[in-house]
């Protein structure tokens, strides 16, 4: 999620492609959890319902070495695997379905590999081709500018080498002014000599 939220802050498309598949949200529980594992976890679920349900699951076997709980079999009325719906791949793309324009949506079937493909490009293609005018219209400082925003919101550098490039920016040089610094295996704590 917070991969798609980064994506629709940078407003350029297309910025994200889902692709989901039958299997999405199926994780087999294990059958044998370690007691100490297990109880750790327990301790950790806030909701008193939940915590029994996960008990009401699971039973503690003292004869193995060391003791474990068990996941106990289906019974009753969950043996009907009709009970366990909707499976969270339903519930899935039924959010995505609330959230995503009708036309962004392609459901394909097994074996549409070919389909998949081509609408997969059309539609790729068409949203580049929208958004193409846009980049051909910012100059090339805007794109500078707009790099050096988006890649020095979290940089922290050194205050003296940073004073001096900043003083041959604003100054009457027309040398070029030449960075240099030591490799990725030297300390950062080193002082950049500029």
């Amino acid at each position: 999620m917070a991969e798609i939220a980064r994506c629709k802050q940078t407003r350029i498309k297309p910025n994200f492609i889902i692709l989901l598949g039958d299997r999405y949200g199926w994780r087999p529980l294990p059958s044998r959890i370690n007691k100490d594992e297990f109880e750790r976890v327990l301790r950790n679920i806030r909701d008193d319902a939940d915590q029994e349900l996960v008990q009401g699951w699971h039973q503690l076997d003292e004869n193995a070495v060391p003791p474990e709980y068990l996941l106990r079999p289906r019974d009753e009325e969950y043996k009907d695997f009709s009970k366990w719906e909707p499976l969270d791949l339903t519930a899935l793309k039924e959010f995505l379905r609330d959230k995503l324009p009708e036309e962004n949506i392609y459901p394909f079937a097994p074996g549409e590999l070919n389909q998949l493909c081509g609408d997969a490009y059309e539609s790729l293609a068409r949203v580049i081709k929208s958004e193409a005018p846009d980049f051909e219209t910012r100059s090339e400082q805007d794109a500078h500018d707009a790099f050096a925003r988006e890649r020095s919101r979290n940089f922290f550098g050194r205050a003296t080498a940073l004073q001096a490039i900043s003083g041959y920016l604003q100054g009457d040089e027309r040398r070029p002014l030449v960075l240099h610094g030591p490799g990725s295996r030297r300390s950062l704590r080193e002082p950049l000599r500029a």
